[in-house]
């Protein structure tokens, strides 16, 4: 056996890569827990990475085979019946002779040689043996089982890839493997997971029962990986106390939460609340067909060796699963830990305990059972047969009898009453809903659109969020769960095949982003044509006799170059962001950015320079979240007409509505200027910026009063973060120490959703600062030029420049970050708090 870990829930690996079999071992999974097969399958594929252009050419399927502790339930659920359980994969697609060698001369960088020197002559070599990457099938295992306990406790494990090869940027990963392949050598990487729904002080303890400890080791026994850094880690450590430290605060509900989390979710290794961040390092695949030095340990001299064989180039996107099951078999071990009793006896404590597990028993049990009664409906309402059966109902009950002791008999019936009530209710069927179908839809704004389309036109409708992997395409396509779809990435081609006709302009475009089911057909439109002219009309753009540049090639892209020929562009093509070289700029006056480059959460990417484009007037982005990408903020900084893509997204929706209730909107312009205000108002922060004394912090305690948004002030954030007034900040660190401050400060606030931000005089200072601010702010400059009545007390730069010549060194910056001016010269403030609301009612 490979090793076990942990003490409540405990994983025992084994096998080997190459013999006939890898395996393990779980105790502790209560008994009656339901396991989703597809979900655990699902999970198991993703370990496989299938479908990746680099991964290995050992296919192996991968299929769980339960040996012990494990009923199956119509092939769909698995209900444990055990306190052990026990499965096993079988290797098919071995080729032990291929390893022959390394007995002799051990691989550079692999656990041969130190397998050598411990088991001797029964080392196995094949695969690397029980060090292999191939036993983290059963990791998987364990982990998928640990994943669905710990999702139905309201706890989610998520991971995606920080870096390869030292490059953050997602749009190089592809050439870096690539390139790496090509000159037969290897990268590593770095694997971020988040944790979500962990309450404080629900698990982990002090010294080694410390959460960071138990998940640390789970993810060291992941081959591979060479480091784990939990929060800031490292990068924390160059860093003053008073900046890694989180401050404390209250959320809206009066939990204790932090400002920020460079604790990572954990302190004194307990659990705080906060999501919890860890990150695995994973080395470069040791097996690389690159010529290396290595020994010959049967002949005492020096031997070059180059590995052939099937291997990948970079093990990261595979151990994206593995770091999740250990994450979560660790977090389960953990809080079983706290659940178990201290002592034994029918002490209050233990006897909920017990009641506990068992209603988590009752609850899985529950949900299989209603989503049973669905089915059933769905059966019955195609044979137009009715919901109640009488025959049926008295058997359930029946059964109370015949199970329950007589002196729980009453109390039985009672529930199983209600119970198949609550059934029946499941078996009538509603009208199907409307939806958007894609594959990751959390950030997505489209039921909130659609929300406010149905209640501003008295005519409201249900809509939903379908997230489906692509193996689940067909079956939902063609499934009952829906009336009306708006469809977005990555299926807004690959659903085509699957409709029974398309629009003209859909069949033309070549992708559809709507689909609804008519007179019995599936219809497939695309209204991202419609939404995409209305918002360029909207805001002005002049396509007529332009040169027009598309960045990215999927559905998206295919609409909007349509668009741009009808509107008459002069020239429209579109090229792959991912192939900078092929991209002309020379010429180009209208870019148009169609893909996820830059979409919230990793805002910093961008499809392409600005500044690869000489005659730009227009920079274009349909990404909506941010409001404003790094790539449009950087084109303004350049003085370019920016636009976003919420305009595009509520236009589209629009006419996705009428398709929906087949129903003519009238008024489109002002239902989308309306929707797009309230959006706005939500979403969107207003940001003040200018002089020092000019009044930006008094304008927007003022805003805060009138608006009910809440008002932050970068230089009181700085004061109450440090203890001490902002003169003697710039005397202990100096202004560059203050800067720094400011621009962490920055950082944080622009995580923020529809605030009042002030910024202190000097914030432009930092262009770093900038796009934090702007990609989800609309920026005010307060400015006049009679300063002449500015306090300076407390301003520590006055000592070395009047207001006036502070100002003049600073009013290029102002001017080029402004999205709007304030002349507050005799002014008083309220008026200058009713231009600003008044401009803030207009999208950038």
């Amino acid at each position: 056996m490979a090793g076990a870990y942990g003490k409540n829930f405990k994983v025992t690996l084994g096998g080997t890569s190459h013999g006939p079999e890898v395996n393990v071992r779980i105790e502790g999974v209560p008994e009656g827990t339901v396991i989703d097969y597809k979900e655990l399958d699902y999970f198991m594929e993703r370990r496989q990475a299938k479908g990746l252009d680099f991964a290995t050419g050992r296919h192996e399927p991968d299929d769980i085979n339960w040996r012990r502790g494990v009923l199956n339930f119509g092939g769909e659920l698995g209900i444990v019946s055990d306190s052990v359980i026990e499965a096993y994969v079988e290797n098919k697609d071995v080729r032990p002779e291929d390893y022959e060698r390394f007995k002799e001369v051990p691989r550079p960088g692999h656990a041969d040689f130190a397998a050598i020197m411990k088991d001797g002559e029964k080392a196995e070599i094949a695969g690397g043996g029980r060090f292999s990457g191939r036993l983290t099938v059963g990791l998987c295992i364990a982990g998928g089982i640990a994943k669905q306990i710990l999702e139905k406790r309201g706890i989610t494990i998520f991971t995606d890839i920080a870096e390869i090869g030292g490059d953050d940027n997602p749009i190089d990963f592809e050439d870096l493997l690539g390139a790496a392949q090509g000159q037969k050598d290897s990268v590593g990487g770095i694997i971020e997971c988040g944790v979500m729904g962990v309450k404080a002080g629900s698990c982990g303890d002090s010294y080694w029962d410390g959460l960071e400890g138990r998940i640390a080791q789970a993810i060291f026994g992941i081959p591979g990986v060479k480091g784990v850094e939990f929060g800031s880690g490292f990068e924390g450590t160059r860093t003053m106390g008073s900046v890694n430290n989180d401050p404390f605060a209250f959320d809206e509900e009066g939990n204790v939460i932090t400002l920020t989390n460079n604790h990572g979710g954990i302190l004194g290794g307990i659990a705080s609340g906060m999501p919890i961040v860890v990150k695995a390092a994973i080395k470069p695949t040791p097996s690389i067909g690159k010529e290396q030095q290595s020994v010959n340990l049967k002949t005492g001299k020096l031997e070059k060796i180059s590995v052939t064989g099937r291997h990948d180039p970079c093990i990261v996107p595979r151990a994206l699963p593995c770091v999740e099951a250990a994450v979560a078999i660790a977090l389960l071990d953990a809080l079983m830990e706290e659940e178990r009793p201290e002592s034994e006896g029918d002490t209050i404590e233990a006897l909920r305990s017990a009641i506990d597990r068992q209603d988590d028993i009752i609850l899985n049990a529950l949900t299989e059972r209603f989503k049973a009664a669905e089915r059933i409906g769905a059966i019955k309402a195609a044979g137009g047969m009715p919901v109640q059966d009488e025959t049926r109902e008295r058997e359930v009950l029946k059964r109370v009898e015949e199970k329950v002791p007589s002196e729980y008999e009453a109390h039985a019936r009672a529930v199983m009453e209600t119970l198949i009530e609550e059934s029946k209710k499941k078996q009538i069927k509603s009208k199907a809903p409307f939806g958007i179908l894609g594959r990751k839809l959390g950030h997505s704004y489209s039921p909130e659109i659609h929300r406010l389309i149905g209640e501003k036109t008295g005519n409201p409708y249900e809509f939903q969020i379908f997230e489906r992997e692509p193996e689940e395409l067909e079956a939902f396509i063609k499934g009952d769960e829906w009336e009306g779809l708006t469809v977005t990435i990555p299926y807004k081609e690959k659903v085509i095949p699957l409709l029974d006709s398309l629009s003209p302009e859909a069949a033309l475009i070549g992708a559809v982003n709507v689909v609804v089911r008519q007179e019995g057909k599936l219809v497939g439109y695309n209204t991202d044509y419609f939404g995409f002219i209305h918002s360029l009309e909207m805001a002005g753009v002049a396509v007529k006799d332009k040169s027009c540049l598309i960045l990215g090639q999927g559905g998206a892209s295919k609409a909007v170059l349509q668009a741009l020929k009808d509107m008459g562009a002069q020239k429209a093509e579109a090229f792959s962001a991912r192939k900078p070289d092929e991209i002309p700029g020379e010429d180009v006056e209208i870019i148009v950015n169609t893909t996820p480059v830059g979409m919230f959460p990793k805002t910093e990417g961008m499809p392409a320079d600005p500044s690869a484009f000489p005659k730009a007037e227009w920079l274009i982005d349909i990404v909506y979240n941010p409001l404003r990408t790094h790539f449009l903020c950087k084109g303004k900084e350049k003085g370019l007409k920016t636009l976003g893509g919420m305009g595009m997204l509520v236009a589209q929706a629009i006419y996705a509505a009428m398709l929906f209730t087949d129903r003519v909107i009238e008024n489109r312009e002002r239902l989308m200027a309306d929707i797009l205000s309230e959006i706005k108002e939500d979403v969107e922060n207003i940001v003040l910026i200018g002089p020092a004394g000019i009044g930006k912090t008094t304008v927007g305690k003022n805003l805060e009063e009138i608006t009910g948004k809440e008002f932050y002030d970068t230089d009181l954030l700085i004061v109450q973060r440090e203890g001490k007034p902002i003169e003697e900040i710039f005397s202990a660190m100096g202004e560059e120490g203050f800067r720094r401050l400011e621009t962490q400060i920055i950082k944080e606030l622009a995580e923020k959703r529809g605030a009042i931000i002030s910024c202190g005089g000097g914030a432009v200072t930092g262009e770093e600062n900038y796009f934090p601010l702007a990609m989800n702010g609309r920026i005010f400059l307060i400015d006049g030029e009679n300063t002449a009545e500015v306090a300076t007390e407390g301003r520590p730069l006055y000592k070395e420049f009047t207001p006036e010549e502070l100002r003049k060194q600073r009013l290029g910056l102002y001017n080029r970050w402004a999205d709007e001016k304030v002349d507050a010269a005799g002014k008083e403030i309220g008026e200058i708090s009713e231009y600003i609301l008044e401009k803030f009612n207009f999208m950038p």
